[in-house]
């Protein structure tokens, strides 16, 4: 048996929880796997090849027709305490593999690409034979009846799912995707719609299709490979994509594992999430790329040590974007992390938080994050013991829900204890660039490994060395709720910097210039609220300044009496609650609001705008009405939508007239083009006129 040696390096905790954050040490985290050295036996895949058979030995000469068959050969292998590494041709693979390990010796189980990069999983199937009367619409047979994906938490009282976010159906025109819609009514171009009932799908593909050379894949698998109760798996160099997962699914899945390696690999376009790693030890993710997937990107529940370094998570949650459902299970979430360290993480305009850590993580070092232009909150810590150290990141420009009370900010937390912020840059985040919050007066967290409980809330929070600065009027620097015990905070060495506004710091409902906040924090002694900032971000808080749309807002919805003349961040006041930017008429109704401005499209594409609203609202586009809507009962909430041509780079007049019903009101203009989620029309498209 050749030598194949398997390296888990853990530091041990050895010092206390304050301690630890005073000294700022790296003793308390998590080091990567290595698996190291050649393997016993070595299995070709490679199905082009002349002499390709699933019963061939899987020589370089005669190799396996298919994964599953040289997995089921790695298993065998395995009993006699061989490991085994398949290497796997270029091509697109259209099958599904899995283990249970239960009973089997160590040996590690490879999987590589020959030539990283080449090799695809797909959990689609190309279809052909579409029908048409008018080349523009066309039908297929449709024989599944999946319904809706389970809801695991339907019995909750913030658990309800909409059911555009529980379908799981997906369909590609040459690797670009239809958007589902849940009616035949409701088809538009570039979207598709499925009938269980009448056994069809119809699909209205996108202007200047040739049907006839197009390629068009239905994903149909939920998962493409599944690993339970085994130890020593790597995944390297593979791409896999277009999978109909649910929740507890995934691309890929690991569950009671152990010495998990996943290595320059990319997941795209799973219906739920990318990676869904549970209950399992010693797990290490490395240049892994985890986009456009439809809940989440990567995350992991119940891990000791875990290892994640150059990982990339961008534009997830599109299928919950659809639904407005952006939290819960969205984002790139992490729960019950026993030592973990994430280096080098992008989570880039993700329609969800970019980096979500809830509930009983402990010994966390995020080390050189890039979290910018996500929904909600740029990083996410939640109900957690701690210690969590966030330094060397940049968390920048991500986007509120401007009506919801609890989530929004650059760091967003809640009921977390032992958080250290240093060498971070936090800048443009909508609401505030760091936000404390709770509802209840207390949240009980309980550790998975001892059962002991505590209750966290803001108490040996550090926050140091840190530039953080707003880049638009309506943006605080910190926004802590009311009775917080800001005095068990140590905030020391940080620049400080608010253009627009002196009294920048919130705490409950009041607002604090920087000299108040010092003598209620006992805080920030060594720190500046400074006049200048380095030119480059200077020129950055210009240019941010002056995007959004003018927002003239009037008492009435005569447009007689003007009463705030603003700019708007975006058209973005939902859920029929309170407005942060004008409380007062959000909440009396019976009220006008005209928004005006710029557009800049971003590429050349169609796009659809979504337009919805519980009053009166019409949407012009280059001085052309595209929208007009009314709804039928201020308690209920419709939307209208249109899909046009824009060209990249043009800047296309756009305005916004709404009148508000009587009481509290909503409205929301959001977009959705190329493979980007529908999302908010998103400030940095915008200017204001």
């Amino acid at each position: 048996m050749r030598q194949y040696a398997l390296i888990v390096v853990l530091i041990v905790l050895s010092l206390p929880i304050g301690q630890l954050l005073a000294q700022n040490k790296e003793t308390a985290f998590a080091n990567p796997v290595n698996i190291e050295g050649e393997a016993d036996v070595v299995i070709f895949v490679d199905p082009s090849h002349a002499s390709a058979s699933d019963s061939n030995p899987g020589t370089a000469n005669l190799p396996k027709a298919s994964i599953a068959a040289a997995t089921i050969d790695a298993i065998d292998n395995r009993t006699n305490e061989l490991s085994t590494q398949i290497l796997i041709a270029p091509g697109t693979y259209r099958e599904t593999f899995r283990i249970d390990g239960n009973n089997l010796p160590d040996a590690p189980i490879i999987y590589e690409a020959i030539e990283p990069g080449s090799v695809a999983l797909s959990g689609a199937e190309i279809w052909s034979d579409w029908e048409s009367d008018n080349n523009i619409i066309y039908t297929h047979t449709w024989s599944y009846d999946w319904g809706l994906v389970e809801n695991p938490w339907e019995s909750l009282s913030r658990g309800y799912i909409p059911p555009i976010t529980r379908h799981r159906e997906q369909i590609f025109i040459n690797g670009q995707p239809l958007q589902p819609v849940l009616t035949l009514q409701a088809l538009y171009e570039g979207s598709f719609f499925v009938s269980e009932q009448n056994d069809l799908v119809t699909i209205w593909p996108f202007s200047g299709t040739d049907m006839e050379a197009a390629i068009l894949e239905v994903a149909i698998q939920p998962e493409i490979a599944r690993f339970e109760n085994i130890s020593n798996i790597a995944i390297k160099g593979i791409s896999f994509e277009h999978t109909t997962s649910g929740p507890d699914q995934g691309a890929i899945v690991f569950r009671n594992c152990d010495t998990i390696l996943v290595e320059d690999t990319t997941i795209t376009w799973s219906n739920w999430a990318a990676i869904d790693t549970r209950y399992c030890k010693n797990v290490t993710m490395r240049n892994v790329v985890a986009n456009h997937n439809g809940i989440r990107g990567i995350g992991a529940f119940s891990i000791d040590n875990l290892y994640l370094e150059n990982i990339t998570n961008n534009f997830n949650n599109w299928r919950g974007a659809l639904g407005n459902w952006h939290d819960w299970d969205s984002g790139q979430k992490f729960l019950l992390i026993h030592g973990g360290i994430i280096r080098n993480f992008n989570a880039i305009g993700n329609e969800a938080p970019g980096l979500w850590i809830d509930f009983d993580n402990q010994d966390i070092l995020v080390d050189n994050a890039y979290l910018c232009d996500n929904f909600l909150a740029g990083l996410v810590i939640e109900a957690s013991q701690g210690p969590i150290i966030v330094r060397n990141s940049e968390i920048c420009n991500n986007r509120a829900q401007a009506s919801d009370g609890f989530w929004n900010g650059g760091i967003f937390s809640t009921y977390s204890d032992n958080v250290l912020l240093e060498d971070n840059l936090i800048y443009g985040n909508e609401r505030a660039q760091i936000r404390y919050h709770r509802i209840e007066a207390v949240r009980e967290v309980s550790d998975r490994d001892t059962g002991d409980k505590s209750f966290p809330d803001f108490e040996n929070w550090r926050i140091r060395n840190n530039l953080i600065f707003t880049t638009h009027p309506n943006q605080f620097l910190i926004d802590l709720v009311a009775n917080v015990d800001v005095v068990s905070l140590i905030s020391q060495n940080n620049i400080w910097y608010d253009h627009f506004n002196e009294e920048s710091f919130h705490i409950g409902d009041r607002t604090l210039k920087f000299a108040e906040w010092q003598i209620e924090s006992n805080g920030d002694l060594s720190s500046a609220f400074v006049d200048t900032i380095p030119s480059s971000f200077e020129d950055l808080i210009a240019q941010q300044s002056i995007r959004g749309l003018r927002g003239r807002y009037y008492n009435a919805v005569d447009r007689r009496e003007l009463t705030h003349d603003i700019v708007d961040t975006s058209i973005n006041f939902a859920d029929k609650s309170v407005s942060i930017v004008m409380p007062t008429l959000f909440d009396q109704g019976n009220f006008a609001v005209t928004w005006t401005g710029a557009l800049t499209a971003p590429e050349t594409t169609t796009y659809t705008f979504i337009l919805q609203t519980n009053g009166t609202a019409m949407l012009s586009l280059a001085g052309e009405q595209l929208i007009s809507i009314t709804a039928s009962d201020a308690e209920d909430i419709e939307e209208s939508y249109v899909t046009i041509l824009m060209e990249a780079n043009q800047v296309y007049e756009l305005q916004v007239d709404f009148d508000a019903p009587d009481g509290e009101s909503t409205i929301m203009l959001q977009w959705h083009y190329g493979d980007q989620p529908k999302q908010i029309v998103p400030i940095g498209v915008l200017s204001p006129a």
